[in-house]
């Protein structure tokens, strides 16, 4: 057992997308497993449950938007290929207005429905942190809360994980990847404004393996934890929409619901806390 008490915060990503996905950060949020929930606002439930999570916020569960720019559902304006998206955004190539409108919809329609502003901002498939992007984030945050400045994901990892060597390099370098893609410039720019950020981001992996690996994840995660750090996860029960990782998602659930997870978080002394709650 580590011998220090540490305070993470576990995420659900992807509220609003579908149902399955709702009811599981609900009951986790209830059993007290996770501590923030990450609501896409283009997602095809997101208008019908928004509210749902009222009561979760007042439970002291951060509520925030996970900016999307590149998930394709019925009825969105125009999505980029993820691959296309980045080579657009570094190459300077991303149109501002563009991106400041849709930024502004989404926190409009965040506002609109779930009856408060965001407790911390963080994007699908880490868009938040790429250039212009989070240029025009910062300046919409900028203007909307200037008193009280929602926290930002930040993605810095643990570093290369060479640990994870046999399960290929996918499982090595992917999280030093995403934190490459912005971690460093978004954090200097956030630190200007008076933004907060979870320490490092943890809960990167393939999404394979079953219940089992994810598990053995969380165990080497847990190890890993330092206080102020952020786990993201992708939960979901049952759910009737087209989902190409239900079955991680699934995985993830039965594993966060389960005692065995209870255990581990009091054998490794983890706290679970709201990051809006602790001192960064």
């Amino acid at each position: 057992m580590s011998s220090m008490p540490r305070s993470l915060c576990i995420c659900v990503d992807d509220y609003g997308l579908h149902e399955g996905i709702n009811d599981a950060a609900i009951s986790l949020a209830q059993m007290g497993r996770v501590h923030a929930i990450s609501c896409m606002t283009a997602g095809l439930t997101w208008r019908t449950q928004a509210q749902r999570l009222i009561p979760i916020a007042a439970c002291g569960v951060d509520i925030g938007l996970h900016l999307d720019f590149t998930e394709k559902l019925p009825g969105q304006v125009k999505r980029w290929p993820l691959g296309k998206f980045i080579a657009l955004s570094y190459f300077r190539q991303l149109g501002r207005a563009a991106i400041r409108a849709e930024i502004i919809r989404q926190l409009d329609c965040f506002e609109q429905y779930f009856c408060n502003a965001p407790t911390y901002v963080d994007g699908h498939q880490h868009v938040h942190q790429l250039p212009i992007v989070r240029e025009e984030l910062l300046a919409q945050l900028a203007l909307r809360y200037p008193t009280k400045r929602p926290w930002l994901r930040n993605t810095r990892s643990v570093g290369l994980d060479w640990q994870a060597a046999g399960e290929g390099w996918r499982a090595v370098v992917k999280p030093w990847g995403i934190a490459l893609l912005g971690s460093r410039g978004l954090s200097a720019q956030a630190l200007k404004q008076g933004h907060a950020q979870n320490q490092r981001l943890l809960g990167v992996y393939d999404f394979s393996g079953g219940a089992a690996r994810y598990m053995q994840l969380l165990q080497k995660w847990f190890k890993q934890a330092q206080t102020g750090d952020l786990l993201m996860s992708h939960p979901s029960g049952q759910a009737n929409a087209v989902d190409t990782l239900l079955p991680a998602r699934q995985a993830e659930f039965s594993v966060l619901a389960s005692e065995a997870f209870q255990q581990l978080l009091v054998h490794e002394n983890i706290e679970l806390k709201a990051v809006s709650r602790m001192r960064l």
